[in-house]
């Protein structure tokens, strides 16, 4: 059933869309979105897990609530202003790690396999006037590119000039208990 869904999707209007978020990334983006590197006597990490109280949740969530966005908007955005900060670029981009499953497929909780998929998220930290305007940027992207999100990373980066700059590092947000 995966397969006959996934062959319905419309590669055209998913390459439109990639095309039209990212084809300008590059011209726009001076400074590639890297990771600082550790000193040499660190340990390179794979990945790093972090956890908030439950004050801090609480508050978190009940903003989200009120703007009626995710935390996940939330934790991207304010990767994005970090990595704005780091980078001194007001527009750039990592990917985010989705399961694959929001489709409009019956069924699709209970399919076996991995469907997960990294897409490309842009923050461009200049576009908005409040922190809130930009998480809900972040949040309406993220939206979009699920329905987009049937392409490959492989495939997406070949619609863009910033090619091998445009995803250095992924963001994994894991929302279930």
């Amino acid at each position: 059933a995966y397969f006959e869904w996934l062959g319905r999707q419309s590669p055209a209007q998913a390459r439109d869309y990639w095309q039209c978020l990212l084809g300008d990334y590059q011209n726009r983006c001076d400074v590639p979105t890297h990771l600082p590197r550790l000193p040499a006597t660190e340990p390179t990490p794979l990945f790093t897990e972090t956890r908030t109280g439950a004050a801090l949740h609480g508050r978190l969530l009940g903003w989200c609530e009120q703007q009626g966005l995710t935390l996940n908007a939330v934790v991207q955005t304010l990767w994005g202003i970090y990595l704005s900060r780091l980078t001194g670029s007001d527009d750039v981009g990592f990917g985010a790690t989705v399961s694959g499953r929001d489709c409009d497929l019956a069924g699709i909780g209970t399919i076996a396999g991995m469907l997960i998929n990294t897409l490309p998220v842009r923050i461009q930290t200049a576009s908005a006037a409040t922190f809130a305007a930009l998480v809900r940027e972040t949040a309406q992207q993220f939206a979009g590119s699920m329905s987009a999100g049937h392409l490959t990373l492989a495939e997406i980066q070949t619609l863009t000039p910033a090619r091998a700059g445009l995803v250095t590092h992924a963001l994994v947000f894991e929302n279930y208990p």
